[in-house]
């Protein structure tokens, strides 16, 4: 058993001579798990970007080797260099962070383009109406262009109500984008809607069901590609079809025919690779700003956890009511620009009387000490320690100062008690069981 006594001893040389031994271990090992870090993310760079020239381009120099380590490259087939169509990243971690970061993006335009063909049709309706009376057997006449086009203009306005709702959007953004396309492409092919002239002078809305993809839909470049080449070809193919079914075109006919194929085929080509051009550059770009996000958030994050971590170590020298008055006058030096750290010597001292004063050491430490090695010295002071803070808030102390293996506590502050001298008796009590309970836990 290990009691708790009032210390009127001094330490003996061994315990001191073990704190600094302590110190550097602990040190080197912070610095060995800092450099596991940096060899393991992908976003730890050595230099932080300066108000000086030359520091930033070292900088710039550093964040574009990282950007070329970070994306993946090509491959090497029997001396060719086949360059990769993505800029996905080699980290599936990051490469599911970013798709996380650019949903809310990819949500939107694929319900501006079903808000974008919905009005396009009922502005086509519209003129339709426009330019005919409308009658009873007028509307027969056309009952099925109109059934297509309240079908087509329904599906557009289901798809942006699943697309607007974030359930579906987490988990099947793709298939409504693919449900998007494939809207697009049977109205193009099909052509039964009101406005909507023959199948073979729907050029222009296959070309925008071709870019379409490439620029708004939330899909990788490579099916992108296929979407984008799939509905050229099924256009051209229907052409051809429609030429082939009809007779009696004589040589002029087919002469303006091949032209048109050949137009046609031109166009349809231009636009994939002008959609392959944006979308290439385009996701290459947020994919950059991204990393710089993903950086200065990685950064700020750690920061953060190492200001915590100094205001915790802090707060273990000094009470928190001294620690938030120094701090908030540091503070408010610093925000004025006359803060200076050999400077700092104003004294905080503050008087209180009606005090219980509670100093207490382990017994037989500086044997324990000799016994163990120094990680497991600082283990068992830590878990000593620990319990004693949590005894000390039950028991309405406060600790005030730690040494070695001393702990000293008072009672009375910062709020004043009349049974302060019960509260010490009382932790005094509880910290004999603490150290009971941590030898018989840590087998010491």
């Amino acid at each position: 058993q290990m009691p708790v006594q009032n210390c009127n001893h001094l330490h003996p040389p061994p315990v001191d001579d073990l704190l600094p031994q302590i110190n550097n271990e602990i040190n080197e090992k912070k610095k060995e798990e800092m450099e596991d870090y940096c060899s393991n993310s992908a976003f730890c760079y050595k230099h932080r970007p300066s108000v000086y020239p030359d520091e930033d381009d070292m900088y710039s120099q550093e964040l574009q080797a990282d950007m070329a380590t970070v994306f993946k490259r090509g491959l090497m087939y029997k001396g060719i260099y086949w360059p990769s169509l993505t800029n996905s990243f080699h980290s599936k971690h990051l490469e599911v962070a970013y798709l996380r970061y650019s949903h809310r993006q990819r949500q939107k335009s694929l319900i501006i383009v079903n808000i974008a063909d919905l009005v396009l049709k009922i502005s086509l309706m519209a003129v339709w109406a426009s330019q005919r009376s409308i009658s009873s057997s007028e509307s027969l006449k056309h009952a099925d262009s109109i059934i297509w086009s309240v079908c087509s203009m329904a599906a557009n306005g289901a798809i942006c109500v699943l697309g607007w709702w974030r359930c579906f959007a987490n988990n099947y953004l793709h298939w409504a984008s693919i449900c998007t396309w494939v809207l697009l492409n049977v109205q193009a092919f099909i052509g039964m809607g009101l406005g909507f002239t023959t199948k073979e002078d729907l050029v222009w809305y296959v070309l925008f069901a071709v870019f379409v993809p490439y620029a708004m839909l939330p899909l990788p470049l490579r099916w992108c590609m296929i979407a984008g080449s799939l509905s050229a070809l099924f256009h051209i193919t229907m052409i051809i079809a429609i030429f082939i079914e009809a007779e009696g075109t004589d040589e002029n006919t087919r002469e303006c025919f091949i032209r048109r194929i050949i137009g046609n085929t031109i166009l349809y080509i231009a636009a994939n690779f002008a959609g392959m051009y944006t979308k290439y550059l385009a996701d290459r770009s947020q994919r950059k700003a991204f990393l710089e996000t993903h950086r200065s958030t990685e950064t700020r994050y750690r920061t953060q956890i190492e200001n915590s971590k100094q205001e915790k170590l802090f707060l273990s020298v000094l009470p928190d009511f001294v620690a938030n008055e120094m701090l908030r006058d540091i503070s408010e030096e610093e925000k004025k620009g006359s803060f200076q750290v050999h400077q700092f010597h104003k004294i905080y001292i503050q008087v209180h009387e009606n005090v219980s004063i509670l100093f207490a050491d382990i017994k037989g430490f500086t044997a324990l000490a000799s016994k163990c090695t120094a990680p497991e010295l600082v283990k068992i002071l830590n878990e000593l320690f620990a319990r004693f803070d949590k005894l000390a808030a039950e028991n309405h102390c406060l600790r005030i100062k730690l040494l070695g293996d001393c702990y000293y506590c008072v009672s009375g502050l910062p709020k004043p008690r009349s049974d302060h001298a019960h509260c010490c008796v009382e932790m005094g009590l509880h910290m004999i069981k603490a150290i009971r309970d941590t030898r018989h836990k840590t087998k010491v």
